[in-house]
């Protein structure tokens, strides 16, 4: 009687045993899938990373000083932008740079809109096509309008934006920043922005 008592005993000790050393095994292999999960989140977002529509200049740098090559001290010409990784649904892009610091509210520079969606770069010829438009700036002018700081407000932060489109063109009632912002706001796909900075520096006469 003794005996089958240590008998039984150690079966239920090993059949103990068996059943923490499964659920060891079991709490492994469920870490080896988190870990497999985390890695396949973190190359997704990586890769969605990747891929974000991104606006660039060979002028200048993100947040960095715009030459006055492009501004009302130099030619006042448009600096030379470029793009990629457009939304693989876009079929046209709008163009807008604005000053938000400028005295007495935003300042509209550049509207641009009805650009074709084979346009990566603002020196394309389609970009000056026949179906690209060019919008009113804040003072009425149907072009760019190079930064103009007023003298001793600062650093002020010229903001390039880039909208893909998921229609070819558009239609606004006029052509203000306000009227092509009106009517592509429920056809944007996806923004980026690029922005420069610019200072006018103040002049001293020496007689």
């Amino acid at each position: 009687m003794k005996f089958k008592w240590i008998v039984y005993s150690l079966i239920l000790f090993l059949g103990m045993s068996g059943c923490n050393s499964d659920e060891v095994i079991t709490k492994k292999v469920d870490l080896k899938k988190v870990e497999s999960i985390d890695k396949t989140e973190d190359t997704n977002t990586i890769e969605n990373m990747e891929i974000q529509m991104k606006l660039t200049s060979e002028a200048f740098e993100h947040q960095q000083p715009i030459p006055a090559k492009y501004t009302c001290e130099g030619e006042g010409i448009a600096p030379e932008l470029s793009w990629a990784n457009a939304p693989k649904d876009t079929k046209s892009f709008v163009l807008i740079m604005d000053d938000p610091d400028a005295v007495g509210g935003v300042w509209d520079h550049w509207v641009v809109y009805n650009i074709s969606l084979n346009t990566n770069s603002t020196k394309d010829d389609e970009f000056t096509q026949e179906g690209t438009k060019i919008g009113k700036s804040t003072n009425g002018k149907n072009s760019y309008v190079g930064p103009c700081p007023p003298v001793g407000s600062g650093s002020h932060n010229y903001t390039f934006k880039l909208y893909a489109l998921d229609i070819e063109q558009i239609i606004p009632e006029g052509e203000s920043k306000l009227d092509i912002e009106n009517v592509m706001q429920n056809h944007i796909l996806e923004e980026t922005q690029l922005i420069g900075t610019y200072e006018k520096k103040k002049k001293f006469l020496f007689f």
